[in-house]
């Protein structure tokens, strides 16, 4: 449950689900299967944006805008992470709004849950 907390305070704070699968990843010390990513993922459908249409893989949950970028630059890598005091600066404010929110009718089974997690 309390993994389940971080991953969930986690994805509040980035919108990068690379970022989401390296996190678990590292805490199930997960093998990397970069190998295996084009190999048995090849599957693309067709995004569109004002450029027109692009091939985007299937197993990534970005659009066309996205996959442009990490085709003209050198982003979405593994490594890619955010530094420590933002996720510790998002911590403390995900913590404060759980607290004000309780007094605004949130239930505190989840107010306990956020405090909890962002400790």
């Amino acid at each position: 449950m309390g993994f389940m907390i971080i991953a969930t305070l986690y994805i509040g704070i980035s919108s990068s689900i690379n970022n989401i699968i390296l996190m678990i990843r590292r805490f199930f010390k997960l093998p990397r299967l970069t190998h295996l990513n084009r190999r048995y993922f090849s599957t693309y459908r067709e995004e569109r944006d004002t450029f027109g249409p692009i091939q985007v893989p299937s197993d990534r949950y970005w659009a066309a805008q996205t996959q442009r970028s990490v085709q003209n630059f050198d982003i979405a890598r593994d490594t890619d992470q955010m530094p420590v005091p933002i996720v510790r600066a998002f911590g403390i404010l995900k913590k404060v709004c759980a607290k004000v929110n309780l007094r605004y009718g949130l239930d505190p089974k989840i107010s306990d849950a956020i405090i909890k997690a962002s400790d």
